[in-house]
C-alpha cells in the first residue's frame, strides 16, 4: 500500500496560502491513516464492505433470476488470493451508493477522518480543514471518499 495518493480536484477550492495569498487549489494530497485513525477507517472499511457483499449477491440473484448457470470451479486453476482489485472512485460512491449503508453517516466519518491534521493536505502542504470541506463541491467530495477508500481502505 502507498503511503499517499494525489486527488485532482475537478471543481474550484481556494484557499488562503501561508502568506496570506488567495489562490485556487490544484490537488488534495492524501496520506494513509495510521492506529490513531481506527475508528474512522474502520467504519468505512464496514461501509464499504457490506456494500460490496450486497452488490454481489444482487448479481448473483439477478443472475440466477435470468437462468445465467454459475460457472463451475475448475479442478486445475490455481486458486489465487481473495483481495480486491483497486476500483475507480466514482465505481466505489456507486456501490455505496446502492446499497443499505447508510451513506450520510459515512460521509461524517470520512469527514471526521479528513480534518484530521496530516490525512489531507491542499496542494500538498496546507491542511485540510472543516471550513475547506464546507466549500467543496459535493462532487469532489465524494469523488474524494471513494478514491480514499480505494487507496487506503481496500488495498490495506
Amino acid at each position: 500500500m502507498e503511503m499517499s495518493a494525489r486527488y485532482i480536484l475537478k471543481n474550484p477550492l481556494s484557499y488562503a496560502t501561508r502568506d496570506g495569498e488567495t489562490t485556487e487549489a490544484e490537488f488534495l494530497e492524501m496520506n494513509a491513516p495510521s492506529g490513531r485513525h481506527s475508528k474512522q477507517t474502520a467504519g468505512l472499511r464496514q461501509g464499504i464492505v457490506r456494500a460490496i457483499i450486497e452488490d454481489q449477491d444482487r448479481a448473483a440473484k439477478t443472475r440466477a433470476a435470468m437462468g445465467v448457470p454459475e460457472e463451475p470451479d475448475d479442478p486445475n486453476e490455481v486458486e489465487q488470493d481473495d483481495t480486491i482489485e483497486v476500483a475507480a472512485a466514482g465505481d466505489i460512491v456507486n456501490v455505496l451508493a446502492r446499497s443499505s449503508v447508510d451513506l450520510g453517516a459515512l460521509y461524517h466519518t470520512a469527514r471526521d477522518l479528513f480534518t484530521t491534521k496530516g490525512i489531507l493536505k491542499v496542494d500538498g502542504s496546507t491542511q485540510m480543514t472543516a471550513t475547506l470541506l464546507d466549500r467543496m463541491s459535493a462532487q469532489d467530495f465524494e469523488f474524494l471518499v471513494g478514491s480514499y477508500i480505494a487507496n487506503f481502505i481496500l488495498a490495506s
